[in-house]
């Protein structure tokens, strides 16, 4: 369904690489832990080029911003059915038992350190990150849970992950 006058190399180059710089900010705002943004981006871009071949894309933005959006949480899913360690016990970990693999200590590691940036977040928005990120309630939910607008839970989910983000440049966990 391409226009003849237009190859698909060159429908990708004007349509879809412009939106790549504020796709990745993107993926980085909404998922911090997404370290496998790269290969979000590819997949994306892979389905975004098939749904070309059968259909006219009326909003390449909105096409790639949503395909991205759940690449990102399709990758979540899968890391989640892996071996996860309640936040709550993580607290109680004195001792690291010889059983534990490198992958295991790494993650143990990696959520302490989460931990620590969330505990030093402001009380409001630790509250606000942790029923997002830990009992995944919709900003709406957090809103109508503690009495707020929906613009005051984005802003402070912001606020949230900038601080989180500068916690572990700090820590020396990001560049």
């Amino acid at each position: 369904m391409w226009p003849e006058n237009l190859r698909q190399s060159e429908w990708f180059e004007a349509e879809v690489k412009p939106h790549e710089p504020a796709l990745r900010g993107f993926l980085r705002n909404q998922f911090v832990d997404l370290s496998d943004i790269d290969d979000v981006l590819q997949e994306t871009y892979k389905r975004v080029l098939r749904v070309r071949e059968t259909q006219t894309i009326k909003s390449t933005k909105s096409l790639l911003f949503t395909i991205a959006k759940n690449q990102s949480i399709d990758l979540f899913r899968k890391k989640r059915r892996s071996r996860v360690i309640p936040v709550a016990e993580l607290e109680l970990l004195d001792v690291i038992d010889d059983t534990d693999t490198c992958e295991e200590v790494s993650r143990i590691d990696e959520a302490a350190v989460m931990i620590e940036a969330i505990k030093s977040l402001p009380e409001r928005c630790q509250l606000i990150f942790k029923l997002r990120k830990f009992d995944q309630l919709s900003h709406k939910e957090i809103a109508e849970r503690l009495n707020i607008t929906i613009h005051t839970v984005e802003s402070q989910l912001t606020k949230g992950l900038k601080r989180c983000r500068a916690y572990f440049k700090k820590k020396g966990l990001l560049e």
